[in-house]
Formats: structure tokens, sequence, C-alpha cells
């Protein structure tokens, strides 16, 4: 899998059982799943835009100078790229290894 074939799901759209979920630990149990689309219907198209950002603080500053307005994707959000980890500071984040 490619850092492209990641999926950003929309938690405002999907289904999930918040019994069998945790936020706070990006744990979520799909009943239906739906991902973001610029392309489709309008319910799951966000405003914004999302994109990869290399996860050290030199690059993530550096993002942050480049682009104004630019945020990173917390727990807190409407939006969870399924497979992610949570970092500490609940960041999402993902480990890509090579092979």
């Amino acid at each position: 899998m490619t850092i492209n074939e990641i999926k950003i799901i929309d938690l405002r759209a999907s289904g999930i059982d918040w019994t069998k979920s945790n936020r706070d630990a990006g744990k979520f149990h799909f009943t239906d799943k739906k991902g973001i689309s610029y392309r489709g219907d309008k319910s799951v198209r966000p405003a914004h835009l999302f994109r990869w950002v290399r996860n050290d603080e030199r690059t993530i500053n550096d993002w942050m100078h480049k682009y104004e307005g630019s945020e990173l994707v917390t727990t807190a959000d409407d939006y969870y790229p399924e497979g992610a980890n949570v970092s500490p500071d609940g960041h999402y984040t993902l480990a890509i290894v090579s092979g």
C-alpha cells in the first residue's frame, strides 16, 4: 500500500458504533464507512484539502509557515486517516515501511 491509497474517512457521514469505539485512541467500529471525495457526493466533500507531511518538527514547521492556516488532523477532528496511529499529542501518524 502506498500513501496515496490511504483513505480519509469522514466521521460525520459514516455510521459508527460509539459503544465499541474509542475516539481518543483512533479506534472506530464502523457500521457504514464513507471516505472523503472531491468528485462525488457533496456530503463527503470537505471544504479543505488534506496533505501528507513527514512527521518531524522541522518539516511540520516549514509546512505551517509556507501554508498559513494549515492544521494537523487530530482525534478531535471529524476525519480519520484509515490505518493511522495516534501520537501522544493526539495527532494521527502513519508508519510507512519500505520493503
